[in-house]
Parts: structure tokens; sequence; C-alpha cells
């Protein structure tokens, strides 16, 4: 379709990509999502049939819907209606949409043929639609840069896959802005923070998803979260920071000043108009703009940083680029004449993703519609331990912690200080009762994050509804009643779905790239445990790590928000997990955690994940597009080189002939033992502090002499290096030194 004209104009018009392209057309989605069904049969027909099995030979695809609804949105249509028979050995597909067809195709046919091989059952008629609108995953490369070849492989492959259909891109955050615009070369970064999408990677990265049914959400965080913006101070962006030496909690860290000239303003409706260009309609018409974290900082005061997000949303995103904005749960509340029905911006447009305190119940019976990203049902950066795949198996309509109907909390009267929260810094001194419900109303919407007993205050978790008391001189905790069947519908209506989410703060070199002090990251269990995946060096290793944290556990999160059935109990879902992870490697080359494994940044069933060398980072890298879909011959050739470049580093640099005994590092201290070479490893990765360590070879005490080469003993010997190896290389770099081996390893 040519209906988009030349590429003269200076914005393209409604429905066209960039440059005035029209955009992609919905049939190659289509198109890509047989030939992937196609090569997935091929793989499976080498099964044999038994006794009632049978392979299918042809599967016939019928659309029902015209040009006028084939776009990608969030009211796009997935139902989908699928009939299989025996005796005619094959299918038969109806779809309102085309991106129906995509998920009929990608993953439900597949999951019946492709991974188990020929059908075992005669007859099956079936008719589906999702629940939820808006099934997401975001992945953090803001902080460790994400190479597009693992996007395309480990990410995007296996959304598709699983059926979900919002892949959100976190751009910019402490290490960097992870986007190459032409008109702020200031952002480019160089040595140990090297790393960003050049406008071609991102029409790659676009036209791939949207292929297998998969918007792409680009997120700016603003105006905190700022540190990787810090070189466009030049062009006029105003920061407010921290005082040198001050131990910086993140929220605290550089975030964006709304200086009176107005220059601040400029420069992000600059950016954030470059952005958008760069990504499209055909992406996403949201815009994420973060708004997380931003706690008042000096001159960036309360009302300064809500001045800049009501610019931000409602001038820049609304007004002028026509666009939905989403943010992060802190940005509603910010006008406390609205009592928490507005968010910055004074509207109800924003589409509000709650992760801490702001459940989805409760933010959308505020007014606004929301996307469920709890931390405890959502959050991916967590170990198996900690949040194994039955976590993600939950209702995201129920009504949950301060917002449940069982909730009984005293009333003010019975229990004032228990209820005024909010209070800023659990160390100020005391208040007594007066002064602390003054200082609660002045806070405002932050009222209940505290609990204040005996006129002394500390945090605490929840976020009940607040509501001013008769004699309006203080606040009160109002639980929610049983609301009437209209308002269930209503909030019901209001909830689009919701997004896994993986950070990656614990990959990076230093704490969130020393924009904060690495004592709150001690307290918050966030400190950097794989420091030396940091690298671009080590990609593929990376890659690796980054799909065994997402995959299954987001597949899990994908049926969740397709259809959740409360019959399904958690030794059910963790069985399930198991097959998924099998199937997402079997049907496509996704890697995730392996099956029956707990799994972490460092290890997959308790062996740390190769140490590949950029040799075979930068093959993968290049392999693009292409190599994404992959084959078994170059999984295995992947594999072998894998296998050398390991082999090789721990040939050259740990194993001297000289020395029989390992210096493997304090991370290992108090630590099971383990064989010499997943120690060798771990050593690595962890990269803090290598050397403080002496691990021998175990002997055997059953043969005297025999060195038991299966487990190593480790002891403290000597001080550790200040720093560690990778705080001594980063500083190295900024000094424009040479940066040897010998400074990051041991």
């Amino acid at each position: 379709r040519s209906r988009c004209g030349g590429s003269q104009r200076p914005a393209p018009k409604p429905g066209c990509g960039p440059r005035g392209k029209a955009p992609r057309s919905p049939e190659r989605a289509h198109q890509v999502a047989l030939r992937r069904l196609a090569a997935a049969g091929a793989k499976a027909g080498v099964r044999p049939e038994g006794e009632g099995r049978w392979l299918v030979s042809q599967v016939e695809v019928q659309l029902s819907s015209g040009a006028a609804n084939e776009s990608l949105d969030e009211e796009t249509p997935w139902a989908y209606g699928l009939e299989c028979r025996a005796e005619q050995r094959g299918c038969r597909l109806v779809a309102e949409n085309v991106f129906g067809a995509v998920a009929a195709l990608e993953s439900t046919l597949r999951q019946l043929f492709a991974h188990g091989g020929a059908a075992n059952f005669q007859t099956l008629t079936l008719k589906d639609r999702p629940e939820y609108k808006a099934r997401g995953l975001m992945v953090d490369t803001g902080r460790r840069f994400i190479p597009k070849s693992v996007l395309f492989t480990h990410v995007i492959d296996g959304m598709a896959l699983v059926r979900m259909n919002l892949l959100q891109l976190h751009l910019s955050d402490f290490c960097r802005f992870a986007l190459e615009l032409p008109s702020f070369p200031e952002l480019r970064q160089n040595g140990f923070r090297v790393g960003a999408y050049s406008q071609e990677d991102i029409r790659e990265i676009v036209a791939y998803a949207l292929d297998r049914g998969i918007r792409v959400l680009p997120e700016v965080d603003l105006p905190g979260h700022a540190a990787g913006l810090l070189p466009l101070r030049q062009r006029g962006l105003r920061f407010c920071e921290t005082a040198a030496g001050k131990k910086t909690r993140p929220e605290q860290a550089t975030k964006i000043y709304d200086d009176t000239e107005g220059s601040s303003r400029q420069v992000i409706r600059q950016l954030l108009g470059e952005t958008a260009e760069v990504f499209g309609p055909a992406a996403s018409r949201w815009l994420h703009v973060g708004g997380d974290e931003a706690s008042p900082t000096g001159a960036c005061t309360a009302e300064n940083i809500a001045g800049l997000e009501e610019f931000v949303v409602g001038t820049v995103v609304q007004k002028e680029l026509g666009r939905t904005a989403v943010a992060w749960e802190e940005l509603r509340l910010k006008d406390p004449d609205s009592e928490g029905f507005r968010s910055a911006g004074r509207t109800n447009d924003t589409i509000i993703m709650g992760w801490m305190r702001g459940t989805p119940w409760g933010i959308a019976r505020r007014g606004h519609r929301v996307l469920a990203a709890n931390l405890h049902q959502h959050y991916l950066d967590y170990s198996y331990v900690a949040h194994p795949p039955s976590n993600f198996w939950y209702d995201p309509s129920e009504r949950r912690g301060s917002d449940a109907g069982s909730c009984t909390a005293p009333s003010w009267e019975h229990r004032p200080k228990a209820f005024l929260g909010g209070l800023p810094d659990p160390k100020a001194a005391k208040l007594d009762l007066a002064a602390a419900q003054r200082r609660c109303i002045e806070l405002g919407f932050r009222c209940a994050g505290v609990t204040c007993k005996e006129n002394t205050c500390s945090p605490r978790e929840g976020d009940p509804f607040l509501g001013k008391s008769p004699n309006e001189e203080s606040w009160l905790k109002r639980c929610p009643d049983d609301d009437a069947p209209e308002m269930k519908e209503r909030v019901r209506g209001k909830l689009l779905g919701g997004v896994s989410a993986m950070w990656t703060d614990k990959y990076t070199y230093i704490y969130q790239c020393g924009a904060a002090h690495s004592s709150w990251g001690a307290k918050s269990g966030t400190l950097p445990g794989a420091a030396l995946m940091f690298p671009r060096s080590f990609d593929a290793s990376f890659g690796l790590s980054l799909a065994g944290m997402i995959w299954p556990r987001a597949a899990v999160s994908a049926a969740t928000l397709w259809r959740y059935s409360p019959s399904v109990a958690a030794p059910a879902i963790d069985e399930y997990a198991q097959w998924l992870a099998a199937y997402l490697l079997d049907a496509s080359g996704v890697a995730s955690c392996p099956p029956g494994c707990a799994c972490d940044e460092l290890t997959a069933c308790e062996r740390p994940y190769p140490v590949l060398f950029s040799e075979a980072s930068g093959a993968a890298a290049a392999g693009g597009v292409e190599a994404a879909d992959g084959s078994a011959e170059a999984a295995a050739d992947r594999a072998g080189a894998a296998a050398e470049a390991d082999g090789r580093l721990r040939a050259e640099c740990f194993e001297p002939a000289s020395v029989e005994a390992r210096q493997l590092g304090p991370a290992l201290r108090g630590e099971a033992r383990r064989p010499v070479e997943d120690a060798l490893r771990l050593c690595f990765w962890r990269g803090v502090a290598c050397a403080g360590v002496r691990c021998a070879p175990r002997r055997s005490s059953r043969e005297r002499g025999r060195v038991d080469e299966a487990a190593v003993s480790c002891a403290l010997h000597g001080p550790s290096p200040p720093g560690g190896p990778v705080a001594a290389a980063a500083a190295a770099a900024a000094e424009g030194e040479e940066v040897g081996d010998e400074v990051l390893v041991k």
C-alpha cells in the first residue's frame, strides 16, 4: 500500500512509519508464522506415528476480518477457533485477525504437535481468546546493554512461542541511553560502557517483533534514573545531584531539574520526539516515560518534579506526539487536590504500571488504566529459589494486600499513630502526634509509606486508600468496602494486562554504575553478582544468563495473562514450567533455565555459565536476523565454539603449571565445595576481590596423597584488593589507561 506519499514531510501521516513509509504488512506476519510452523512440523515429522497417533499434513487458515482492523495495537482481536481431525490429517483455523492466526500458528499448534510429536487425540475443537489485551516483557538495556542478536534469539522468539504481544525496551538508566540519535552524539558511550542501538537496529527489531505479533514500547526514564543523560548537560539539560561522598540512595541519585528558563524542557522535548520517530507508530502508540523512584533531591522538590512530569505527559507525549503515556506507579497521585484520582498532567489517560505499593485493583479503582507489574509476581531478576515459576501464576484482578476485601485495619480514631506515614527519612527526629499529623497532611499522597509508633516512624509496605477525616486535620486509613458489580466491571475493564520485568542491576560492573552508594545495594540485595558479564566481550555468556532468568517464568506469566484458572495448583505450574523450558529450546532454540533446575545470574543447575570470549559473542551478533531462526547444526557449532573459548580462558588465565593452589576469591567463602572448574568460573564472573581467598584441591582421606579434583576447600588468604579488579579496570579506563588482562582477572 502506498498511501503515505513522499518522504519529505517533517512528520509522517497517521498510520505511516518513519520517513513516510507504509507500515509493515500484517500479511507478512501470517507468512512468517506459517514458515516457522512448517519448519517446526518438519522437525516433528521425524517422530514415528504410534497407535492412535497421527501427524498434521496441512493447515487451512481463514481470516474473517478486512484490512480496516489489521493494525497491531491494544485493541487487536486475538480470538481464534481451531478444529483438528485425524481422518483429514489436518487442522482448520479461523481467526478474527491475522495476529490471532499468528498466535494459533506460533503457539497453540506448535505446542500441540511440534514439541510432542504426533497428536494423541483423534478430534480437537476449541475456541480461544485472551483475557487481557497486553501480555508483556520488559528488558533493561539502560544498565547492561542487550545485543540485538540476544533480543531476536532469546527474547522475541520466546515471546512469540508463548503469545506475548508487548516488548518494553527500558532504554535509559544509570549506565547509558541505549539509542543512537544523530542529533545527540554526546550520548554515545565508549570503553567499558559501550552499547547502543543504531536507528537501523531499531527498525530491524521493530520489524522482527511485528512479524510475530509483538509491539515494541520504548521507555525513556524521567526525571529520575537520569545518570545516562548527564552528557547532555552541555546542551542545557539541568540536573540535581547529591553531594560527593554522600551515601546516595538510587531514588535520590541524579535526576533532571525543571529550570525556570525552560532549557531542560527543550532538550527533553527533542529527545522524546526523536525517540518516538525512530520507533514509529507501527511499533506502539504508547510511549513510556518512567517516573519511578524520583524522590526530592535539593532543588528538585516534589513540586518541581511534578511540574516536569506534567509537561512530559501532558504537553510532549499527549499533545505534541499524539501518543498515550505509560509510567510507573510513582507518577500517579501527584495532585493533592484530586485526592488520588489523577496523575501528573491532571489526566487519567496515562497508563500506570503498578510494581510495589500500587495494586492493579487499587490503581484501576482510582480511574486509571493499569498494567500489573508487581515485583512479587512479575519481577524476573530474582533467583528461582526466591521467585519460583508458580509465583507468576495468580489472578491479576484479585484484590490483594491493602486492597483486599478482608481488610480490617482500625480507623484513625483507634490507632492514629499507625496511619500517619509518609515521613521520608526513617531516622528523622521524633515528632509529637500533632506535628506528625501536620507533616503527614503536607506530604499528601505519600502518607501511607511509613508506620509511626510511639512518635517514631519506620518504612512499611502497603498502599491503603486514604481519605480526609471529618475534621480535615488528619488522614485515616479507609479499607475498601465490597464493591458493587458495576464497580467490579469497571475495574476489570481498566486492567489491560501485565508486564514481566527483567532488570539488569546485578550485571553492572559496580553498583548502579556508580550513581548510588553500594550500601543501599547491600540492604536491598541488588549488589552486582555477575560484574564481569557487564563488558561487551562476554555478550554470549550474558545472553545465556539473561535467557535463563527470563524463561520459563515469563512464559508462565504469559499463560496467566492469556487466561488464568484458579483450579491449577502450584505443583502443576512447576511441572508445566519444566515442560515449557524444554519446549522453548526444542521449538525455536530459545535458551531457558533447564527443566528441574534452579537458576540465577551466575548459575544454571548449580553450574556456572561458561566464560565465552568476544570471538563467540561476535559471531553470534554478526548473524543478525537470519541467525536468530537458528538450526541444530548452527547451535552445535556455537556450543563447540563456546566450549573451546571457555577452556582456553581457563587454561590461559587460571591454570599456570607452577601454581597448585588457586586464588579463587572471597565470593566462595562459606559456600558448598565445588569442582575446581566451576569455582574458577564463579570467581571470574563475580569479578570483585577475586584474589582474597586461597582455594586448594581437597585431598582424599582414603587414598593418601591422591588429589580429588571433584572438590576444593577455601580459606581466607590476605587482604582483598580495594574495590576489586573490575572497579580498578573501570577507574583505569576512565583515566584513559590501557587495561590489561591482569587487572580484570587473577
